[in-house]
């Protein structure tokens, strides 16, 4: 009788799965493949133009299609960018560009789907999507239906930071955003509030509900979803929400951190009279901008820790923020993506020019999500 062969029985670890998502890169000018369908937006930040604009200079060409989302705010700031944007994308493009409505899910999906069935099933197959001017919705339904997919798929996400981002008056900034001057308000209004429908959840009523929340310093669309999600009535004792808050290490920026702190107690206060000093240790997150990795991990560790609630997902953060989103929403599909989008954003002050342009490679999108999927499931290795 042979003897045994000695094993070791772990489970998988948030750490480990995260440690292999690939990092943000410098872009280097052109892609490492054919890209069989691109993805922009419709936007009017001038930064929606940065990447078709680099790739039309250099004489790159696109082999596949370009799927281009439309939004339905800001109909004629966006129509302004376009004719800077669309002579770009023309000039890259090798068949006719396709549109969807980039505010609604089923349309995207149902778009992104069109463009690669008519490739072949088994073949690998080269996604390019351009996150610069895109809206947390469209991020997140374009990356969770390609997340959804069972084919090869190869994404390249690309970003390019804005040269300057909306900053209000010196004396505004200590101040709450309510009080701010119009022009400064980044946002108007909520037109409508709801559940993504590429990400509705597995919830039950008997079970409580709770939030994991990315907030921003406007705070009026975030208190619409938490009424939505029946979590309106929060206070610092009863924790239902998690709060993944901005991380700054430039005092140029640390106002922005205090703006959404600000806005956060503001939102958790039964009054202005009441306001609470400061939230519990366990009920709050910090996260960097630009620092995808740690969004997944932080998000993933809060869906883990909440295995007997009903969650729900509410994203107000940064572009790159909503790329690790998707990554553990996917992952994690009993998890709800509840949104509340604006009736209109203030094109004027909402960002000007381009600065740095940036990627992540995702070369095999799928073995990315099963590897999440996979946290917390025991695996058996040799010694």
């Amino acid at each position: 009788m042979s003897a045994r062969k000695p094993f070791l029985v772990k489970a998988a670890s948030v750490e480990d799965a995260v440690a292999q998502l690939p990092t943000l890169e410098e872009w280097t000018g052109s892609f490492d493949d054919d890209v069989d369908l691109l993805i922009v937006s419709r936007g009017f930040e001038k930064r929606a133009c940065a990447f078709p604009e680099d790739l039309t200079k250099r004489g790159a060409k696109v082999r596949g299609s370009i799927l281009l989302g439309r939004y339905r705010t800001n109909a004629q700031d966006n129509d302004h960018r376009a004719e800077e944007l669309m002579p770009f994308l023309d000039a890259i493009a090798t068949s006719a560009h396709t549109q969807c409505d980039a505010d609604t899910p089923s349309e995207v999906r149902q778009a992104i789907h069109a463009a690669l069935d008519k490739l072949p099933d088994s073949a690998p197959c080269h996604v390019a999507f351009d996150i610069s001017a895109c809206s947390s919705t469209f991020i997140l339904s374009v990356l969770l239906t390609l997340m959804a997919m069972d084919r090869p798929l190869k994404l390249t996400v690309l970003y390019a930071t804005a040269a300057v981002y909306h900053t209000p008056k010196d004396d505004d900034t200590g101040r709450p955003v309510i009080q701010w001057a119009e022009a400064d308000q980044r946002e108007q209004g909520v037109s409508d509030v709801g559940i993504n429908e590429l990400q509705t959840g597995i919830h039950h009523d008997h079970l409580p509900g709770f939030a994991i929340a990315v907030p921003s310093m406007f705070g009026t669309r975030l208190q619409r979803c938490l009424a939505y999600l029946g979590l309106d009535s929060l206070s610092t004792e009863e924790q239902e929400v998690f709060w993944l808050l901005p991380d700054t290490d430039s005092e140029d920026h640390k106002w922005r951190h205090d703006s959404v702190m600000r806005t956060v107690m503001n939102i958790m206060s039964c009054s202005e009279e009441e306001v609470a000093a400061d939230l519990p240790p366990e009920a709050f997150g910090h996260c960097g901008a630009l620092d995808y990795k740690e969004c997944t991990r932080l998000v993933m560790r809060e869906i883990d820790r909440r295995a007997g609630a009903n969650v729900s997902m509410i994203h107000m953060g940064t572009k790159l923020q909503a790329v690790g989103i998707a990554l553990a929403l996917s992952a994690r599909p009993e998890v709800s993506l509840a949104y509340a989008r604006p009736e209109a954003f203030t094109a004027k002050s909402y960002s000007d020019g381009v600065g740095t342009l940036r990627k992540i490679v995702f070369e095999n999108l799928r073995q990315n999500v099963e590897r999440l999927a996979r946290i917390g499931t025991l695996q058996v290795e040799a010694c």
